[in-house]
């Protein structure tokens, strides 16, 4: 009795294993996008470069490093709602290779609603999945004044949380990291030059490191 419960245990382990392995080895790997190739940021004011001179945006410093021609669809003051309905135009205009989603900041500024600013922001990736244009979210700050002046900002949950449900990639701890430090600051809610650049090496970092873009 006790060897056929034995070998019924090892034979479930291993078939749990085998599974295991099968999901893992079929799991997408993220193909390197190469070096002139168009990619797009569809963004708000952190993007467009607001509290650094021109050319110190961090889509500018990116770009030099990549190779990738890269697309600074910055507008300062954007919301989630006004990004998702400048999407479709930048798609057909420029054909990225890929998406990159830096958006919500303004959202958080002005209390819109979180399902709000979840539901424009899971339209974006669903609107560029149907296309099968590879996409990378980018975490916003939960921005709160007391935390921005005492320098303790973390990345707003909702990214992870939306990442995780539309499978998506995610990159954490970009900015909150730059806005909770004065010197790399502009303002409370913008990088400076100095923390531009920090942006743009750990985004690069980061993209390495996801097989995006070549080491």
């Amino acid at each position: 009795m006790r060897n056929n419960l034995f070998k019924c245990i090892k034979a479930l382990t291993l078939l749990c294993i085998t599974l295991v392995l099968v999901a893992c080895s079929s799991a997408p790997k993220l193909a390197a996008i190469p070096a002139g190739a168009t990619v797009l940021i569809l963004g708000d004011s952190l993007s467009y470069g607001t509290g650094a001179a021109e050319g110190q945006d961090y889509p500018s410093l990116l770009a030099q490093h990549s190779g990738w021609e890269i697309i600074n669809a910055g507008i300062p003051g954007n919301t989630s709602a006004q990004g998702l309905a400048r999407l479709p135009g930048l798609l057909d205009d420029y054909q990225p290779a890929l998406l990159m989603i830096e958006l919500g900041g303004n959202d958080f500024l002005r209390k819109i609603a979180v399902s709000e600013t979840e539901a424009n922001l899971r339209a974006i990736i669903q609107a560029v999945k149907l296309k099968r244009i590879p996409t990378v979210l980018i975490a916003i700050p939960d921005y709160q004044p007391a935390k921005a002046a005492f320098g303790g900002l973390d990345d707003h949950p909702l990214y992870a949380k939306l990442a995780e449900e539309t499978q998506t990639t995610l990159v954490t701890e970009l900015f909150s990291p730059v806005l909770s430090t004065g010197a790399l600051k502009a303002d409370y809610v913008h990088p400076n030059a100095a923390g531009y650049q920090v942006v743009a090496d750990s985004l690069r970092e980061s993209l390495e490191e996801l097989g995006l873009l070549a080491e």
